[in-house]
């Protein structure tokens, strides 16, 4: 590796008959890279420079050809070795381009040798249903996706009747919906849940990173926050994160909210708002079986993605990387 902001090799790269590299954050050109973002199939709001700059400051970028397919990469130097690690609260990014030929590329671009410098990669790819090839530790996992295009009516029809008599049982505790600037509604949410949910938990050095993403994307009105309180406590919200063909949501609700179904309204609301609009409503992963459960049951169809996971760390960090020791470290101390 010839210094720390470069990843090529000393010769010219190429894949399927272009030229390929691996760029610093300052060397990439911001209005190609979100071009291509705008104009890929897959676009998706969490590729977008803007987004990345926030969430994955010294973020690379993978470039094929002119521009012609991007890929983000954000990378990070861990106990002296290079990593590509999805920032927390992204779920799926992968190669972005208006040719399907090159989104097709994800995930077996990772045996090019253009990625050997990069010791661990934990990476997640765009959903997609189209076929595709597969390399080395690469998994399937799903997400479950709304097309908003119809009405709301039609949509609402969709809908479980569980999760009808849920969105009902909110309105009739009279309880309210309202739309808020505040960049903190959903970090706010976060830090009560995580303090005694450790998958949710949040750095606080991430937390301000993701309510100044936050903030941009409200005050250029490419984002949207929702909160529900009861007797002046806030006990669910939602933001969504707006592309323009697909919409990301962060929701979440406290013990309260639970019981009052504040994230079956707030979805529903969102839905009822966005309905008509050709965008598509990602839910952004389902792993686990009731989340699974929840977004399905807004007739959201489910479609897979791919998960590439390499370590190829020495042991014994090889084994802790694994096993995630240095979060939870951080997550202890700063508790």
């Amino acid at each position: 590796m010839k210094n720390s902001n470069s990843f090529a090799s000393p010769q010219e790269e190429t894949i399927s008959g272009r030229s390929i590299k691996i760029l610093p954050r300052q060397e990439i050109n911001t209005d190609l890279w979100d071009a291509c973002i705008m104009e890929s199939e897959n676009e998706s709001p969490l590729a977008y420079s803007w987004v990345l700059d926030f969430l994955a400051p010294g973020w690379h970028g993978l470039i094929i050809g002119y521009y012609e397919g991007v890929m983000p990469l954000p990378t990070i130097k861990q106990l002296g070795y290079f990593i590509i690690q999805m920032p927390q609260e992204v779920i799926t990014l992968g190669i972005f381009s208006p040719n399907s030929h090159l989104t097709e590329l994800f995930p077996a671009i990772f045996n090019h040798n253009i990625f050997s410098p990069f010791r661990f990669i934990n990476y997640n790819g765009s959903p997609s249903t189209r076929r595709t090839s597969t390399g080395s530790g690469c998994t399937q996992k799903r997400t479950f996706e709304l097309n908003l295009e119809n009405d709301y009516q039609t949509l609402y029809q969709q809908y479980s009747r569980t999760h009808k008599r849920n969105i009902k049982a909110f309105y009739d505790s009279g309880l309210n919906i309202e739309k808020t600037s505040s960049p903190k509604v959903f970090t706010s949410l976060i830090k009560e849940i995580g303090a005694f949910r450790p998958e949710l938990y949040m750095l606080p050095d991430y937390q301000k990173k993701f309510e100044m993403m936050t903030n941009y994307a409200l005050e250029n009105r490419i984002g949207e926050t929702y909160s529900v309180r009861k007797n002046n406590k806030l006990i669910g919200g939602a933001f969504f994160l707006i592309g323009k063909k697909r919409i990301i949501p962060y929701h979440l609700a406290n013990p309260d909210g639970r019981v009052y179904k504040t994230s079956f309204a707030l979805i529903d609301q969102f839905i009822k708002q966005y309905s008509g609009q050709k965008k598509i409503l990602d839910f952004a992963g389902s792993v686990f079986p009731n989340v699974a459960t929840f977004n399905r049951r807004f007739g959201a169809k489910e479609v897979p993605y791919y998960a590439v996971r390499i370590n190829r760390l020495p042991q014994p960090i090889k084994w802790a990387k694994d096993k995630n020791l240095l979060f939870n470290l951080k997550r202890l101390i700063f508790k």
